[in-house]
């Protein structure tokens, strides 16, 4: 299974974690979520729990999911609002739209 994960998120990594824990193959594909790089702490997570992952930059995210490569995204958030509206980083609306 690959999974785009977008920025950092702490309930996203304990998912990462469980799935590695049940033995479940996965492969990760991390955008860089600038301008904090937080990317690079998922993928920090990854390569310590020996999980393959990919770091990619925030532009290419629809060339990389236009490519029909990624089964599922995980986005962490920032807010989430009364009306089920999320808050998160810069991109999420991109990735949101490439999914559909």
């Amino acid at each position: 299974m690959n999974i785009l994960v977008h920025s950092y998120s702490s309930v996203v990594i304990e998912v990462l974690r469980s799935t590695k824990e049940r033995g479940i193959r996965v492969q990760v594909i991390v955008t860089e979520s600038q301008p904090y790089a937080t990317g690079q702490l998922v993928k920090d997570f990854c390569e310590k729990e020996q999980i393959p992952c990919k770091l990619v930059l925030d532009a290419s995210v629809g060339l990389v999911m236009s490519q029909g490569e990624i089964d599922c995204v995980f986005v962490g958030a920032e807010a989430v609002l009364e009306n089920g509206g999320i808050v998160n980083r810069v991109g999420t609306l991109t990735i949101a739209l490439c999914a559909k």
